[in-house]
């Protein structure tokens, strides 16, 4: 599967489908297993920091500066939200099929999970996380700085 139009892919997911969602800064495509485009949304600003099509076909992403928003597949904002600044946390997201984010914080010992309105929802104690994934039982795995997963 060639990907020239997200050539510095930074996520890629196998949709249940069994098509292919792929960000980088600039680009959110879809494409099926032969490599046909279905979904192509440009965003100018480069700006994606981690992005997931949602089961309800929507798409959820984070920006640079700090912002969730939900777009239609015609990438117009259907909802925008501000999120507290986490520099640190870049690359350290997962966002959610309900469209809430999980944001592993190193330098704050903490992983964050906010709400799709960018409440916090809660927050787990960690020894600098580094990634941070929701298993299917509810419960976190996470690496952690020294070199461990752990699962809460």
């Amino acid at each position: 599967l060639t990907l020239s139009k997200a050539p510095n892919a930074h996520q890629v997911e196998r949709l249940k489908n069994g098509n292919t969602f792929v960000a980088d800064l600039g680009n959110l495509l879809e494409v099926t297993r032969d490599g046909k485009e279905v979904l192509h949304i440009k965003r100018p600003a480069n700006d994606v920091l981690t992005a997931r099509k949602l089961p309800n076909g929507q798409i959820a992403l984070i920006t640079r500066r700090w912002q969730l928003l939900r777009l239609d597949t015609s990438g117009n904002v259907l909802k925008s939200v501000q999120l507290h600044d986490k520099r640190n946390a870049i690359d350290r997201q997962q966002i959610l099929d309900n469209g809430s984010v999980l944001v592993a914080i190193p330098f704050e010992n903490a992983v964050v999970e906010y709400n799709s309105d960018g409440k916090v929802l809660r927050t787990y104690k960690a020894s600098s996380p580094y990634s941070v994934t929701r298993l299917p039982n509810g419960n976190l795995l996470l690496t952690e700085g020294e070199g461990k997963a752990v699962e809460l």
